[in-house]
């Protein structure tokens, strides 16, 4: 009986061996464009693989791989150090295969993306700069350069090529560019109204942590040369003190968090026909409320991080086409949920409403406050609450929209770690009592 079980189990081994050998032959057999655009959809650690299929296969991926994504992040220290030196080799090799006499044709690049630890032995070497020069030469699409910072190391990666694009050469590399992403690096004023001016197919620039933008300017005529700009973001760039944008003329997602903290910030910005989705943070002055409300009858979404009690609109409008509201609030809230109600039944069409709550103030209780709006919602099918912390305001708000809210559906609480027990015990004892219909999920 052994030996019969060990004969079945031998044969099944070679019957898959074979099998594998008539798969890497039929791979082998594909004509070498077909094998390179295989290559070319698949994701940038698959298309490495393929080097072990066959000899043939090896080495193929490097002129037909199309997008690079060299993330670091999740690495060893001494796998990161290995992994520098793999990419300086590859790109190496990428370089002397685009020189004039090599057979194998230039490969454009779709997408070049680079995410590392900031640290001395990255940013001091100039490797990642030879990276970035070798993007540009490629003439790559989308550029994504997202640093994270160190915790003893507060220096950002500063952009190596400022100079190079206003030439001849730089400006012709430049011209593909979709997509421009930057965290944590060091990118100037003058540099990106260059870009913007001068990328005629970029769609998106978003810009994150940069302590070099100062006094950013979008004049006019920048705008008017950004024709396919569709996406602009701008967080945390906390030295930024002065910002100016005309009428980007296809404008339709625009970020503007986390700048003003340092120091008062001048903001100086025309309406955008195009816009409907806003994410922004709310400061005590008629320039921000300006702003929001001449977009009120055209946005679908908005995202606003409310940073003070004084920080609301001194005068609700209507905004008729809103169906997506996040509002995140870091104190004095029982005066802000009295005013995110009157906003939320200034929005007829809501569908999605998420709010993140920092501080809750024990004693009010918003059902019993005369200035409520009482108002039953039937669009409103989605809520997610975040920083529940089951005392009295939280607690009520969310009796407010259970209420009130009569064609809901979904509801998602995320209880906050602190008092994680407490807010848990409530947002079940909520749950308990409503319709089986909606669906109910504590987080």
């Amino acid at each position: 009986m052994a030996s019969s079980a060990d004969s079945a189990c031998s044969q099944q081994k070679a019957k898959k061996a074979k099998i594998e050998v008539e798969e890497k032959d039929r791979l082998n057999e594909l004509p070498g464009e077909t094998q390179r655009i295989i290559l070319s959809l698949l994701p940038f650690k698959d298309a490495v693989k393929t080097s072990i299929l066959s000899r043939s296969w090896a080495n193929l991926w490097e002129s037909a791989v199309t997008k690079l994504d060299f993330d670091e992040t999740n690495l060893s220290t001494k796998r990161r150090t290995q992994f520098r030196e793999w990419i300086k080799r590859f790109v190496a090799r990428q370089q002397r295969n685009d020189d004039a006499s090599s057979p194998i044709p230039k490969q454009q690049l779709k997408k070049f993306r680079v995410s590392f630890q900031l640290a001395n032995q990255c940013c001091s070497n100039g490797d990642v700069d030879s990276w970035v020069k070798f993007a540009l030469s490629k003439r790559v699409e989308s550029l994504d350069l997202s640093f994270v910072s160190c915790r003893y190391y507060h220096h950002n990666y500063v952009f190596p090529c400022a100079n190079h694009i206003k030439t001849p050469t730089g400006l012709s590399e430049i011209k593909p560019l979709r997509s421009l992403r930057f965290s944590h690096v060091d990118v100037d004023d003058e540099t990106i109204q260059h870009l913007i001016s001068n990328c005629p197919h970029l769609e998106e620039l978003a810009v994150t942590m940069s302590d070099s933008l100062v006094t950013l300017s979008i004049p006019a005529a920048a705008a008017a040369a950004a024709a396919a700009l569709k996406r602009l973001e701008l967080r945390d760039c906390r030295l930024l003190k002065s910002l100016e944008i005309a009428d980007v003329p296809s404008l339709t997602h625009f970020t503007l968090l986390g700048l003003g903290y340092y120091q008062p910030m001048e903001l100086r910005m025309e309406k955008f026909a195009t816009l409907v989705d806003l994410r922004i943070n709310i400061r005590e002055d008629d320039v921000t409320f300006a702003f929001i409300s001449s977009h009120a009858a055209q946005l679908a979404a908005l995202a606003m991080r409310v940073e003070s009690e004084g920080s609301w609109f001194p005068n609700v409008v209507e905004f008729t086409r809103l169906e997506v509201l996040e509002v995140e609030t870091e104190g004095g809230v029982f005066s802000n949920v009295i005013r995110l109600i009157a906003l939320i039944n200034a929005c007829p069409r809501l569908h999605t409403l998420r709010l993140s709550f920092k501080r809750f103030e024990q004693e009010r209780i918003i059902l019993q406050h005369p200035n409520v709006d009482r108002v039953s919602r039937e669009s409103i099918r989605v809520v997610e609450i975040s920083g529940f912390r089951g005392c009295w305001t939280d607690s009520h708000f969310v009796q407010y929209v259970l209420g009130y809210f009569v064609g809901l559906e979904r509801i998602v609480v995320h209880c906050n770690n602190k008092v994680g027990y407490v807010a848990k015990q409530q947002a079940r004892e909520f749950k308990s009592r409503v319709s089986p219909a909606i669906d109910f999920v504590i987080m």
